[in-house]
C-alpha cells in the first residue's frame, strides 16, 4: 500500500528527531570526556601524576560529578532510544545527584574561599566563578526539569546546565605541560574559553539545523555568560574579597 503525504510528514518528523537525539547524545559524551581529561592529573590520576592525594571532600564532590555527567549520557542514550520509561525513571535520581552536585560543589569552594588572603590571587576568580555557575546550573536544570514535556527546550536547557559546570574541567588544561603549566593564572581563561566554545557549538548547531538559534539555547547563552561576567566581575574587583573578608569577620 503506497505512503500518503501524512505518513511521509511522520516519518521525516521521526527521522528528525532521532537526529536530533543522537546529536545531543554525541553533545554529552563530549561534556563526560572533557570532564574525565580535565581532571586525569588532579583527581581520576592524581598519585600516577605525582599529585597529592586527593582528601574525603574532594573525593565525594569528584564522584558526584562524575556520576551527573555519566547519567547525562545514559539519559541522552535513553531519549535516542525512545525508552521515556526509563529516562523518566532514572531523572529522580539524577536530581539528587545534581543536587549533590551543587552541595558538594558549595561545601569544596567554601572551604577554599576561606583560605584566600588577598584580593590580588587568581583564586579570587576560581571561587566566584564557581560560585555563580552553580547558580547557572541550578536555574538552567530546575528549567529543564519544568519544560519536561516539550523535548526540543527541554534536551537544550539540559545541556546548557551541564556547560554550566564544565569550565572546572577546562580550567585543569592549564596545568598541563601540553599548554605550558599556566597554572592558576591560565584557568579562568581556559575555563572561559571552554564553556563558550561548548554553547556556541549548540548555537551552530541550531543555526545548521533549524536555520536559526532555538529560544532556549539563548537562554542557556544568556543564563552562562552572565554568570560569567558576575562571577568574574567580583573576583577581579576584589569585591568578591571584600564579602568573603567580612564572613570571615562575622564567623
Amino acid at each position: 500500500m503506497p505512503q500518503t503525504f501524512g505518513d511521509t510528514m511522520t516519518q521525516t518528523v521521526r527521522e528528525q528527531k532521532l537526529r536530533e537525539n543522537r546529536s545531543f547524545l554525541f553533545a554529552h559524551i563530549a561534556l563526560f570526556v572533557a570532564v574525565l581529561i580535565g581532571f586525569a592529573r588532579t583527581f581520576y590520576f592524581s598519585q600516577s601524576f605525582g599529585q597529592p592525594a586527593n582528601d574525603a571532600a574532594l573525593a565525594i564532590h569528584g564522584a558526584v560529578l562524575t556520576t551527573w555527567f555519566a547519567l547525562t549520557v545514559v539519559q541522552a542514550g535513553l531519549a535516542t532510544r525512545a525508552q521515556r520509561r526509563w529516562h523518566r525513571a532514572i531523572a529522580i535520581p539524577a536530581a539528587l545527584v545534581a543536587l549533590g552536585v551543587v552541595a558538594t560543589a558549595i561545601w569544596i569552594n567554601s572551604r577554599l574561599a576561606l583560605q584566600i588572603q588577598s584580593p590580588k590571587t587568581p583564586l579570587n576568580m576560581f571561587i566566584w566563578g564557581n560560585y555563580l555557575t552553580l547558580v547557572s546550573f541550578t536555574v538552567l536544570l530546575c528549567s529543564g526539569i519544568a519544560f519536561r514535556r516539550h523535548a526540543a527546550i527541554h534536551r537544550r536547557l539540559i545541556l546548557s546546565s551541564s556547560i554550566s559546570i564544565i569550565g572546572p574541567a577546562f580550567a585543569r588544561l592549564a596545568f598541563w605541560p601540553l599548554f605550558g603549566s599556566l597554572g592558576v593564572a591560565g584557568g579562568p581563561p581556559f575555563a572561559v574559553a571552554g564553556m563558550l566554545i561548548a554553547v556556541l557549538s549548540l548555537a551552530g548547531y541550531d543555526r545548521l539545523t533549524l536555520g536559526r538559534v532555538h529560544g532556549a539555547t539563548w537562554a542557556g547563552i544568556g543564563v552562562i555568560v552572565s554568570s560569567l561576567t558576575v562571577g568574574l566581575g567580583l573576583g577581579i574587583s576584589g569585591l568578591g574579597f571584600e564579602a568573603l573578608k567580612q564572613i570571615r569577620l562575622l564567623a
